[in-house]
């Protein structure tokens, strides 16, 4: 029985569109956002060294400024020689540990008084000791300065420092002579020894840091 007219154009038209709607091209698939490139963690900026012990091996370059303990100053170690700012007192020595010097201070508003001396031997031990120095010996009891009479003295910025040297001493397998001085500052009284092995420049190095002492920091410059 054939189909009435308008179902048979129906007809047509849906397989038009059937026809139509099989051949038309998929929508392409949404697009994939761009991965943002992976930030590589920058490094941690590298630590400075506080340089409060030798095993820091800090070595001095001509504008550091070393502090020293229990006071407001500073001095520039001789260069290339490694120096650490130990609590109690500040050392210095050369790379291979011969020539060394070793400064403090106490405090000391009467330096004729029985404490302050015994302040000041106490003191000179612990830098004997923080240097391993072996003092020379006179009646058998090791040399200590008569802190009356120094050989000698300089000027160092608004201070006087006395000096004492005693030969004989040593420290590792080097021998030489020992060095103590000392200088009021204010209330205070800067102490220090250095030992420099016989034959070599250090004794020169010594006196040269010991004339840098003056207050501190200077600003511009660097205390490490």
């Amino acid at each position: 029985m054939p189909l009435p007219r308008v179902f048979y154009r129906s007809a047509l038209v849906l397989v038009a569109g059937l026809t139509a709607f099989g051949c038309s091209t998929p929508p392409p698939p949404p697009e994939e956002p761009t991965p943002e490139p992976v930030k590589e963690p920058e490094p941690e900026p590298e630590k400075k060294p506080e340089c409060k012990t030798l095993d820091e091996k800090c070595a001095a370059t001509a504008d550091t400024q070393a502090a020293l303990a229990f006071t407001d100053l500073v001095f520039i170690p001789p260069q290339g020689w490694i120096y650490a700012q130990e609590p109690e007192l500040t050392i210095a020595q050369t790379p291979e540990g011969g020539a060394a010097l070793s400064i403090t201070a106490i405090d000391a508003k009467d330096a004729k008084a029985k404490e302050t001396k015994a302040k000041r031997e106490v003191a000179m031990e612990k830098l004997a000791s923080s240097l391993g120095i072996r003092l020379p010996e006179k009646a058998k009891k090791k040399v200590s300065p008569n802190w009356e009479k120094p050989d000698g003295d300089v000027k160092v910025g608004d201070m006087t420092l006395s000096m004492w040297q005693f030969e004989g001493a040593g420290r590792g397998t080097k021998n030489g002579p020992v060095l103590f001085f000392s200088a009021r500052h204010g209330d205070s009284i800067v102490l220090g020894m250095g030992f420099a092995p016989t034959g070599d420049s250090s004794d020169a190095e010594i006196m040269k840091a010991l004339e840098t002492i003056g207050p501190g920091p200077v600003e511009g410059e660097s205390t490490k």
